[in-house]
């Protein structure tokens, strides 16, 4: 079981041990607590008054000095299960729903590794290259040919040709797909 600590201004600064907990609550360093009381230490007996020490440790503290980790420079760990959980179990590249014992990061194999030889391997990345090559020609088309283009006839273009044709490409790329 593990104590989230945090700084008293209440940044995470890591999960800590039971054991690690009671040392905080011992050295006195323990400004505030939340959460649930998970466990409960029985210390030996005081000699003068003859009380036994008891420390009951939260879920949740939040401990005294300047934290040494700066939130900016955290990042977050980049571990498979997080990649899929994150991606929904979809692959990235081809699309395609999988189970999570199916999936790798490397879901198509190179040729090289021999890897079977599709020519949707070398197709994806042509024609998203394509896009961008007409998509940049068109923008740099039509500022140049037209320079001063009102506000509402760049969104007259946008709903009569740019969405229709984006509209367009989803059917056809989802028939091709499903046909495929």
């Amino acid at each position: 079981m593990k104590v989230l600590k945090l700084s008293a201004q209440g940044l995470p600064q890591s999960w800590i041990s039971l054991e690690q907990a009671v040392v905080y609550y011992a050295a006195e360093d323990v400004r505030w607590e939340a959460g649930q009381e998970i466990a409960v230490f029985h210390g030996g007996h005081n000699a003068i008054t003859g009380e036994q020490s008891i420390i009951k440790v939260n879920s949740i503290i939040g401990t005294r000095g300047v934290p040494r980790i700066n939130p900016f420079n955290l990042r977050p760990g980049l571990t498979n299960a997080k990649l899929f959980i994150r991606d929904r179990n979809v692959c990235a590249y081809c699309g395609g729903h999988f189970h999570e014992n199916d999936l790798t990061r490397e879901h198509i194999i190179p040729f090289a590794q021999n890897g079977i030889d599709n020519w949707m391997n070398v197709a994806g990345p042509l024609i998203l290259f394509t896009k961008m090559v007409v998509l940049s020609f068109i923008i740099m088309w039509v500022r140049f040919s037209s320079p001063r283009f009102r506000e509402d006839q760049l969104q007259r273009f946008a709903w009569k040709v740019l969405i229709p044709v984006s509209l367009g490409n989803i059917a056809i790329t989802s028939i091709f797909k499903v046909v495929m």
